[in-house]
């Protein structure tokens, strides 16, 4: 499987409860025709969203309001996470998406991609227990924060989540010691010259000690199930992914070799709205060289 990780799902259209209280604009339809355009031309999203923040600051009294209701607030196109989300699948079918909650943690957002059928990119406790107190089960968690602390890998083995990166010696000796039923994911370096925010410079294994951390995962008896890279945020270089499935086909060899049932490859993030048909095209090419659909 390759995360962004690769999967093949069929999509269904998903059953959403909204709670009526949060919604503040255009509630009738009286309201939908004093604010539609004169000429009945079609109201945009970045309309109604301009009207919702409209309403919101008009509604506030400054002079009487209560202590919170000056709070900052934002307004969001709930499609517009479901249109990314099919224009995902459309793009890299293979590739389930693991969205990183620290995008934007919102219990709205991760409502509707939970519907979606996504799974989770956690990188805090408090993001784990965002997910798990949604009822959603920890089998769609990934905790990628390849260095924890022992009180959170403690916390994470009672709650069930498995799935976890890691990209250091040390790292293994401590889940080797707190949780040796983890499913690890070898956090690899990538070249993310090309990128805005070049994460290589913080996380991730160099190819030349992959090999090291694979043997002393296998002296310590723990399981090592994928490879996990990121290309950094704001890639604009599309053979970026390209070498970075290369190098991570050459360390699940090497997994393969030592033993390790090999069957995850953790694609990470780094795409732009602009460039993303572009991305996938190679990433998808990649991924079929080197992990054809015949090798899941």
């Amino acid at each position: 499987m390759v995360m962004a990780t690769v999967a093949l799902e069929q999509y269904a259209p998903p059953t959403i409860n909204y709670d009526r209280s949060y919604h503040t604009i255009l509630k009738t339809k009286q309201q939908y025709a004093d604010h539609a355009p004169a000429n009945n031309a079609v109201i945009t999203p970045k309309q109604l969203i301009g009207e919702a923040l409209r309403r919101r600051v008009e509604s506030i009294d400054t002079e009487s309001c209560g202590a919170g209701e000056e709070d900052t607030f934002f307004v969001a196109d709930l499609g517009e996470v479901y249109r990314q989300h099919m224009r995902w699948k459309l793009n890299l079918p293979r590739v389930k998406p693991f969205y990183a909650v620290k995008c934007n943690p919102d219990p709205r957002v991760i409502e509707l991609l939970a519907a979606l059928g996504t799974g989770f990119d956690c990188a805090s406790k408090w993001e784990i227990d965002q997910i798990l107190n949604m009822g959603l089960t920890p089998e769609r968690i990934i905790y990628a924060q390849p260095c924890k602390t022992n009180s959170y890998l403690r916390y994470v083995k009672t709650q069930g989540v498995k799935q976890m990166t890691f990209d250091n010696a040390d790292e293994l000796y401590k889940i080797a010691k707190l949780y040796p039923g983890a499913e690890l994911f070898l956090r690899i370096m990538t070249d993310d010259e090309s990128s805005l925010c070049r994460f290589s410079m913080k996380f991730g294994a160099s190819k030349e000690i992959a090999g090291e951390l694979l043997a002393l995962a296998k002296d310590l008896g723990l399981n090592v199930v994928g490879v996990s890279f990121h290309v950094g945020s704001g890639a604009s270089d599309p053979m970026a992914f390209y070498k970075a499935v290369h190098d991570s086909y050459l360390v699940f060899e090497q997994g393969r070799a030592f033993g390790f049932n090999m069957k995850t490859l953790d694609i990470g993030g780094g795409f732009c709205d602009d460039s993303f048909e572009d991305m996938a095209a190679v990433l998808r090419g990649a991924l079929d060289e080197y992990f054809p659909p015949s090798s899941n």
